[in-house]
């Protein structure tokens, strides 16, 4: 029988909650408040399976303390979201776009 990894609580940092406010301003400018606000919505429901599912999550290449996944809607880009485990905690740090280089973006912030 497989061993179920302990449930943690996610928190997101307000780093990620700036990246969500953005995601949430381009959408609402590109299409609209309420598309915006879905969208969004989606991204933190989907962040939230990560309080069971983060042992899926890849390393970030040269950030080991750092993990990784792609929520994505449908088949095109989606988005990078990197998070740390700690004790019994998922912090999520950033949201980056698929089209960005999310990693380049990384090592310039750390």
């Amino acid at each position: 029988m497989a061993h179920k990894p302990p449930r943690l609580t996610v928190v997101i940092t307000p780093l990620a909650q700036r990246d969500l406010d953005q995601i949430w301003s381009y959408n609402c400018d590109t299409y609209d408040a309420d598309h915006a606000t879905d969208y969004v919505t989606f991204l933190t429901r989907e962040t939230a399976k990560l309080k069971t599912e983060y042992i899926h999550g890849k390393l970030a290449p040269n950030y080991p303390r750092f993990r990784y996944c792609l929520i994505r809607k449908g088949r095109g880009h989606g988005y990078v979201v990197i998070y740390k485990i700690l004790a019994s905690t998922v912090e999520v740090i950033h949201y980056y776009h698929t089209a960005q280089d999310w990693q380049g973006r990384l090592r310039c912030e750390e």
